[in-house]
């Protein structure tokens, strides 16, 4: 049995479904669309999956499980990279999105030969839709408090994004200036070292003459106390030479840096807690 496969076509078509997929995806983060890189994720993902029609018959399972894998995995991983989702959220909402689009293209599929059937299953299909929407309204308040941000730290540039926290009121007892807070998992990126981020994870127990002696970089304590708590508890704490937002360009030097020994947002949308003291 031999087949025509059409590579133009298949590639177009491709190229557009994962463009949609992505939009949708970026916008049920609450993330605004980065439609330059959004067109390149989008065409060099349908660049890769339709190769897989060209080397693999595409009426096998084998091709179905591979194509799936690849093509969820990528788009995943363009959502980490562009937008700094976490790996797992970027597969859930690929695969939310896909859903709904394959249910809609099966709805007018059918509707062709039954219309009643077709029109019911489409209006079935805006239930997740609406529940999208209501999800998007509900956090609206927080993705418009977060902001892209990079910080200068060692002579590098790292970008990372931020929540301006009104309720952060944490200041440096040396500076008297605001803190900004990150988590152990951030701190593992921002100095490449994971051994003393897990430690201090898992014990609560941070080294700091083990930290001086690997990382070159003096850390200090600094208390803090939430609303649930008793008691001061402490973090350490270091300096960053800059803070930019990178949409204002409004920058501010010499600012500490507190550590959290627990994840700051499990979803990965922001890795940073910005002190109300440093606004954009």
């Amino acid at each position: 049995m031999s087949y025509t496969i059409y590579v133009d076509v298949i590639f177009m078509w491709s190229a557009v479904i994962n463009f949609v997929v992505l939009c949708a995806a970026a916008w049920i983060s609450n993330n605004r669309t980065a439609i330059l890189n959004t067109i390149i994720g989008s065409g060099v993902t349908a660049a890769v999956t339709t190769a897989l029609y060209v080397f693999i018959p595409f009426y096998t399972l084998f091709f179905k499980i591979i194509y799936a894998f690849l093509h969820i995995t990528m788009l995943s991983l363009f959502l980490k990279h562009t937008y700094g989702l976490c790996i797992f959220t970027g597969i859930k909402q690929i695969m939310l999105c896909s859903f709904i689009l394959s249910g809609i293209y099966t709805a007018m599929r059918i509707g062709e030969y039954h219309l009643a059937i077709g029109i019911a299953l489409v209006l079935i299909g805006i239930l997740p839709l609406f529940l999208l929407i209501k999800l998007h309204k509900s956090t609206r308040n927080i993705s418009q408090s977060i902001y892209d941000l990079c910080i200068t730290f060692q002579g590098r540039k790292i970008y990372f994004r931020g929540f301006l926290d009104t309720g952060n009121s944490l200041t440096d007892p040396y500076t008297g200036n605001g803190v900004v807070v990150i988590d152990y998992k951030t701190f593992g990126k921002i100095f490449d070292n994971r051994s003393i981020s897990d430690h201090y994870h898992h014990t609560g127990s941070f080294d700091y003459a083990m930290a001086l002696k690997l990382l070159k970089t003096a850390f200090y304590p600094i208390n803090y106390r939430t609303i649930s708590d008793k008691g001061y508890n402490s973090m350490p704490a270091f300096h960053i030479s800059e803070l930019e937002y990178t949409d204002t360009g409004k920058k501010y030097n010499h600012i500490t840096v507190a550590v959290s020994k627990n994840r700051i947002n499990e979803d990965g949308y922001y890795q940073l807690l910005i002190s109300r003291g440093i606004v954009p």
